[in-house]
């Protein structure tokens, strides 16, 4: 007997581990739901879609700068006697702010001046031409070298009778001849002296003087203007930030003396990203702020768009341009941080949906559709009815959004104006969900299936004034 109890004992396990392995292979039996414990269903609640126009603000931030910032410097070397303005004075356009030691200047402008003078008195008197006392001097010695030549001419003539007589010698009569000669040479000269006197200067001799008077003029001219620069002046109405010499200082030409800013005209710079340059317009509203006081909202317009980029951030830059004396403007001070809210160019004719029904993740951009669920098979089951819709996905670009509503456009798939688009519940509704009104959760009155929204499709009224930037 004990040689068959191992075998039969062996066959036994085996059956039991055959028929545990049976029963771990079948399917387990569907739980009892229970008449009152429906399939999961997400509450949400639904908006619509419809073309429109959006008027899109953006959030920019710059600086506030005056246009005018100059460091003023002498031309010329010199040392400082005067300094007439200290550090936040108000000057005037033309007001001394610092005057140099002035008398070499001076005593060149002197010299320049005498030099003048006396070419004036050159030029003068060569067109006077000469004197009349001259003239006469001049006409006695013409007539003193005539009388002379007459004789000459008498003595020569009565040799020439005396020399044919025999009665002088030939010698005689040739020193005669050559006295005449000299005398004729003499009247001929005393004669020029006298035309010349008569005739006044040469034009050539006068033109070399008006030129050297015009010469002296111009070092005139110089000498005043060195002169001027010992005197260092504001070149527009302003306010001076910074003193940066010291009376009796040593300065050499182009060394900064004063930095000032023009107080009469302001700007906010801002800095706007490429993606939104193309939608900046020259007269876009704006409405600038400052971190430092909230109250602070000051309306103004674009001035000018900067057309070329930054090199290195490759932003590009609009100047908002304020009138510097303007009490409202007086809290924007050079060198403040400024926000700024910008409108951009309207969207129009474009999709416009509730900015919080755009569904942004890894995947991309979405709307969640509320599609009709297909319609239920088989006999109607007890309790409640089913989810009278599922979520379906519609990939879409923003074009731009503001704090209530987005434009966009549908990347493929198509939207139509009776669309039910899921607001509340977007990020957790994936494709096929099946989706209820939120009002059904707690036994409300809920949205009928057939109705296209919950909440009514966006409005085509103006954004307020608040927004985010959206750089998708």
């Amino acid at each position: 007997m004990k040689r068959f109890s191992g075998p039969l004992t062996l066959l036994l396990g085996l059956f039991a581990s055959a028929l545990a392995f049976w029963l771990l292979r079948q399917p387990a039996p569907p739980p009892d739901a229970g008449p009152g414990r429906p399939p999961f269903s997400l509450p949400v609640t639904i908006t619509g879609v419809a073309r429109g126009t959006l008027q899109p603000r953006i959030r920019l931030s710059g600086a506030i700068r005056a246009p005018e910032r100059t460091e003023l410097a002498f031309e010329i070397e010199g040392r400082i006697l005067e300094l007439l303005a200290r550090d936040a004075d108000p000057v005037e356009k033309g007001q001394v702010l610092a005057r140099l030691d002035p008398r070499d200047a001076e005593q060149a402008l002197v010299e320049a001046r005498a030099a003048v003078d006396l070419s004036q008195a050159q030029l003068a008197k060569l067109e006077a031409g000469e004197r009349s006392e001259v003239v006469a001097e001049l006409e006695a010695e013409l007539a003193t070298a005539e009388a002379d030549l007459a004789l000459a001419e008498l003595e020569v003539k009565r040799s020439e009778e005396l020399l044919g007589a025999k009665v002088t010698s030939q010698s005689a009569y040739d020193r005669l001849v050559a006295e005449r000669n000299a005398a004729k040479g003499r009247a001929g000269a005393a004669l020029q002296r006298l035309n010349t006197a008569r005739t006044g200067s040469r034009a050539e001799d006068i033109q070399i003087a008006k030129a050297e008077l015009e010469t002296r003029r111009a070092a005139l001219a110089r000498a005043q203007l060195e002169r001027e620069k010992v005197e260092l002046r504001a070149p527009y109405d302003g306010v001076v930030i910074a003193k940066l010499a010291s009376v009796g200082a040593q300065v050499q030409p182009g060394e900064p003396v004063y930095e000032v800013i023009d107080t009469g005209t302001i700007e906010a710079q801002l800095v706007v990203p490429a993606q939104w340059i193309e939608r900046l317009a020259v007269g876009g509203e704006v409405i600038l702020g400052l971190d430092s006081d909230p109250s602070v909202a000051l309306p103004a317009s674009i001035s000018a768009i900067v057309p070329a980029a930054d090199s290195e951030s490759r932003n590009f830059a609009a100047l908002v341009r304020l009138d510097g004396g303007d009490p409202a403007t007086r809290v924007l001070r050079p060198g403040s941080f400024v926000r700024a809210d910008v409108a951009l160019a309207p969207i129009e004719d474009t999709w416009l949906v509730a900015a919080d029904a755009v569904l942004v993740n890894d995947k991309g951009t979405f709307l969640v559709r509320a599609a009709d669920a297909p319609p239920q098979e088989g006999p109607k089951k007890p309790g409640p009815p089913p989810a009278p819709w599922v979520a379906e996905w519609v990939p879409v670009r923003v074009l731009a959004r503001t704090a209530a509503e987005a434009a966009v456009e549908p990347m493929g798939a198509q939207l139509a104006a009776p669309d039910r688009i899921v607001r509340t519940g977007v990020d957790r509704a994936f494709p096929g969900t099946a989706l209820i009104p939120a009002a059904e959760r707690g036994g409300g009155q809920a949205q009928s299936p057939g109705s296209p929204s919950t909440d009514g499709p966006p409005s085509d009224a103006k954004a307020p004034e608040s927004s985010e930037d959206e750089g998708r």
